[in-house]
Formats: structure tokens, C-alpha cells, sequence
């Protein structure tokens, strides 16, 4: 599902449902220029995919956040699509997390093994 402003819109291979939901503002981890850019990269995304139903789910989402939706004065398109392009960098900078986790387990173990000969 796609979460945008205090709205869900649910997607479904018969229609789109719009499901109103209270989020608190305490809960939100995002800062407005995430969000914005996360919603950009959402209705960027849903332009690509074909269909009415991709279609409809951009309006929606452009409805509920018009400012985000709207393309940047300047800016040219991205030969990546954003959300793609951080959708991939996540498991990219999970396996850098575990390569630099067994590095220093690697150095404390020599280190360990260093002070105690001495």
C-alpha cells in the first residue's frame, strides 16, 4: 500500500480504495522534505507503470499532496527513478553494514588476542 498525508490508498487489481487513517504527528520519523521527496518518488514511480489503475493511484496521490507531485522548476528527469534507486540502495548498504561489522569483530579479536599476550 502507499501511505500518503493522514490517507492509504490501497491498490488492488479491481480498484483503488482510499482507507483514511489518524497517523500522530509524534510518530513521524520523516521530515517534511523526506516525506515530500518520498511522495514525489512514489507518484514518479506510479507514472511510469502502465495502466488506469497506476494512473488513478498518482492522481490520488497527487490530490493528497500536490506540492510534492509537482515537478521541480529546472530540474531534468532522472535517467533512475528515485524510489528505485533508493529501493536498491538499502540491501547495497546492508552488506556494507555487515562487511564493516565483521571487520571490527575481526580487529577486537585481534586486539584481544594482542593484549593478553602482553
Amino acid at each position: 500500500c502507499i501511505i500518503a498525508i493522514g490517507c492509504v490508498y490501497v491498490y488492488s487489481s479491481v480498484h483503488l480504495s482510499t482507507v483514511h487513517c489518524q497517523i500522530p504527528l509524534c510518530n513521524m520519523v520523516l521530515t517534511d522534505r523526506q516525506r515530500a521527496d518520498l511522495h514525489s518518488g512514489i507518484h514518479e514511480y506510479l507514472l511510469s507503470r502502465p495502466g488506469e489503475h497506476f494512473a488513478a493511484a498518482a492522481a490520488a496521490l497527487a490530490e493528497a499532496d500536490p506540492g510534492a507531485c509537482q515537478p521541480k522548476a529546472g530540474s531534468k528527469p532522472a535517467t533512475t527513478p528515485l524510489l528505485e534507486k533508493k529501493w536498491t540502495a538499502v540491501p547495497r548498504l546492508q552488506k556494507k553494514v555487515l562487511e564493516l561489522e565483521r571487520a571490527a569483530a575481526q580487529s577486537a579479536k585481534i586486539h584481544a588476542h594482542r593484549a593478553g599476550a602482553g
